[in-house]
């Protein structure tokens, strides 16, 4: 058993990479671009590749993936972590390009197009049913003046403008305000999303689906996030998703979606949900999945191979943190007084209910060097 993973620079990968050898599975790591990513020196990786880029040399990038996968005792499943990889993989240059090479679990091209648009993804949630937050049009600039402020402002897909999480929305409290979001997330032609602002509380549910059924499912709440203002989960627990596993289970059929993606919801004050988007790809907190005993990782491949998944779920109230940004976020809080905050963030740290989500003992080297690389990072 074989399963080729793209884009190990991230550290998705490496839960992904453990899973997987884990469950005796030979990995192949593939990295694009400078350096030497961390994920190569894990003790679950066998063999370590280097492809050109999926975006810049999509052509090239096929070509030495189907090369890797014939060089491959067995058919292999090819795992995209990335979004460029995984847009590529899903469309018909790279289907046919690999077509009988490899084994995957990827949507079409167009369910991915529609899962990222978020006006096309909020019409399609309407129509089976999904709460969605009220969208208000801008047909001129005094339109401004007359929304119900606060409200939030999304680009139609904050990935093809090549922004990070914590720039793909603005909240919006006057006109002024509003009208630069407008201007700046316009791309291509296509102005940003204008929707109400819900004040409450936001829950991912991810899931593993194929053809349009989920296969495994796992439900989380952010503890923490950095920067401060919004951005990247720093600490999040696992929760009982039931409450919207119905609205997502609409979501994927409607779609017909197969792979990996994780639907996000906010709650109002009352606890009621409306969906706010779909990254239809492998998520930020992917690690939590194997924190929480989760059979996720494991599935995706089984799924691929046509084996049978275990579809083991998460262990409820487990809760990951990524310690270095974790612990960057305790030192602001600290520095602005908060000191309930802090001290939060080290129980985490030093009580058995969290585990840290890249760090294990038992693959020391992969798990030095990405506390190294953080670190590097971090200092220029």
């Amino acid at each position: 058993m074989t399963a080729i993973i793209t884009d190990v620079k991230y550290r998705m990968a490496l839960s992904l990479i453990r899973d997987l050898s884990d469950h005796g599975i030979e990995v192949i790591a593939c990295h694009s671009g400078e350096g030497r990513p961390y994920a190569f020196d894990s003790k679950g990786v066998v063999r370590t590749a280097m492809l050109p880029d999926a975006q810049a040399e999509p052509e090239a990038f096929l070509q030495a993936l189907a090369e890797l996968c014939r060089s491959c005792r067995e058919v292999p499943v090819v795992l995209p972590v990335g979004a460029r990889s995984l847009a590529l993989l899903a469309g018909d240059m790279g289907r046919k390009a690999l077509e009988g090479l490899c084994h995957t679990c990827l949507s079409t091209a167009d369910a991915l197009d529609l899962a990222n648009d978020k006006a096309r993804l909020a019409a399609l949630a309407r129509e089976v049913g999904v709460p969605v937050p009220e969208e208000y049009a801008i047909h001129s600039d005094a339109d401004f003046a007359a929304l119900p402020y606060p409200v939030v402002l999304k680009p139609l897909c904050g990935e093809k403008q090549g922004l990070s999480a914590e720039q793909r929305y603005v909240i919006a409290r006057d006109a002024v305000t509003a009208q630069k979001a407008y201007v700046g997330f316009t791309f291509d032609g296509q102005p940003p999303v204008v929707q109400q602002y819900i004040p409450g509380g936001g829950i991912g549910y991810s899931v593993l689906a194929k053809n349009g059924e989920i296969a495994n499912a796992i439900c989380h709440k952010r503890i923490r996030e950095y920067p401060l203002s919004g951005g990247p989960s720093t600490c999040c627990e696992v929760i009982d998703g039931r409450f919207v596993a119905g609205y997502a289970a609409k979501l994927v059929k409607a779609l017909n979606f197969t792979g990996l993606a994780m639907i996000e919801f906010k709650l109002d004050s009352a606890g009621n949900p409306y969906l706010l988007e779909i990254n239809p790809r492998i998520w930020g907190t992917f690690p939590l999945t194997r924190a929480s005993e989760s059979s996720i990782g494991y599935d995706w491949y089984a799924l691929a191979s046509g084996r049978s998944p275990e579809k083991i779920p998460p262990k409820v109230g487990t809760r990951m943190y990524y310690l270095l940004s974790d612990g960057r976020r305790a030192v602001s809080v600290l520095k602005k007084g908060r000191l309930g905050e802090f001290f939060s963030s080290m129980a985490d740290w030093l009580l058995p209910r969290a585990k840290e989500g890249i760090f294990e003992w038992n693959d020391f080297k992969a798990s030095r060097n990405y506390l190294l690389s953080y670190l590097r990072r971090g200092l220029n």
